[in-house]
């Protein structure tokens, strides 16, 4: 995945094949669940691919670009830049959610029965259905640049090496 709208895959990590994803935009991150691939990048590009070879594009309600797709609880959920938090039950038609910031967000995953969301200027946030999302408090400003969850807890990646879990 990235510039140029290519994807690849591998079934062992050591050989690739690379497919057109329907785009020529930069392709940030990709996700997958309910038996569907989706991938997100600049310029609000949404693409999704049941086997991973031949991509669908489809419309945004967005013109920001998005940097993270995650699955849970049977939604996907995006976010990007502006604050900008996209929701799909089904991967093709998405719904702008509203994040209650205007700060760009990095990266977004799920995990024990939550979405998380993280961002510049310490922005963290969570929602249980991928829709309402809250902020949280933490005590710093550091920019977030990643969120993974793992062993029941979410654990935060920072500028400065800076690392928080939960």
């Amino acid at each position: 995945m990235g510039k140029g709208g290519k994807v690849g895959l591998s079934e062992d990590g050591a050989v690739w094949a690379f497919h057109d994803s329907a785009t020529k935009n930069w392709l940030k991150h990709i996700t997958h669940g309910d038996g569907l691939y989706v991938a997100v990048g600049i310029k609000s590009t949404i693409v999704t691919s049941a086997k991973g070879t031949n991509w669908i594009a489809h419309n945004s309600p967005t013109t920001s670009g998005l940097e993270s797709v995650t699955f849970g609880n049977g939604r996907y959920v995006a976010v990007g830049f502006k604050g900008t938090i996209l929701h799909s039950n089904n991967g093709r038609q998405w719904s702008a959610a509203k994040s209650g910031t205007k700060d760009w967000l990095n990266d977004v995953t799920f995990g024990g029965g939550m979405f998380m969301a993280v961002g510049a200027n310490g922005t963290l946030l969570t929602s249980f259905d991928g829709k309402s999302w809250m902020r949280r408090s933490y005590g710093t400003e550091t920019t977030l640049g990643g969120v993974a969850f793992g062993d029941r807890r979410f654990v935060i990646g920072a500028r400065a090496g800076l690392i928080l879990e939960s």
